[in-house]
């Protein structure tokens, strides 16, 4: 399948639907590292270290000034959700589809930034959460889990942390 463009989105705070948001700058995955010098190493290795990961951000852009957008600066757990299709064309059938993704994202509220307010403009805000867990489903199947808490790193249902888990009981 070659993925394409976004056709339509929509974004929940805490199981409320936000209509003001424009888009969702999605979390990365930094594995923290360590660099290793010395004896053995032509140089320095920066190793990513197993199971450690850097502190991640999920930042939601929004239009205009409303109560709806000021709820997402309520301190605290947020649960985020956001439901989207893109176009998937498949090339060995010759057939564009569209194809559901969802995210959820529990973050901790971080700060916002207020925006703009000029005549003639849209106010465009920003809202940044860090991010204890994000899950995504596409096309109804699970591609990513990672729960800092709980300790899950799963990809394509193999659990990467599962190993670790098992060591340590």
């Amino acid at each position: 399948m070659i993925k394409s463009t976004i056709i339509d989105s929509r974004f929940f705070d805490n199981g409320r639907e936000n209509n003001s948001v424009t888009s969702v700058e999605v979390p990365g995955i930094t594995q923290s590292t360590v660099d290793i010098t010395g004896a053995g190493v032509m140089g320095t290795v920066s190793m990513p270290v197993t199971g450690r990961i850097e502190s991640m951000e999920c930042v939601v852009h929004t239009r205009g000034v409303d109560s709806g957008n000021d709820r997402l600066a309520i301190p605290g757990l947020h649960k985020l959700e956001m439901r989207y299709l893109q176009d998937a064309y498949d090339p060995t059938g010759a057939v564009m589809a569209q194809e559901p993704v969802k995210l959820f994202v529990n973050g901790v509220y971080k700060s916002s930034d207020g925006g703009t307010l000029e005549p003639g403009t849209v106010v465009e805000c920003s809202y940044t959460y860090e991010v204890i867990r994000s899950q995504k489903f596409v096309a109804g199947r699970e591609t990513l889990l990672f729960d800092k808490i709980l300790k899950i790193y799963r990809v394509d249902g193999v659990d990467y942390w599962e190993n670790i888990r098992n060591l340590l009981t």
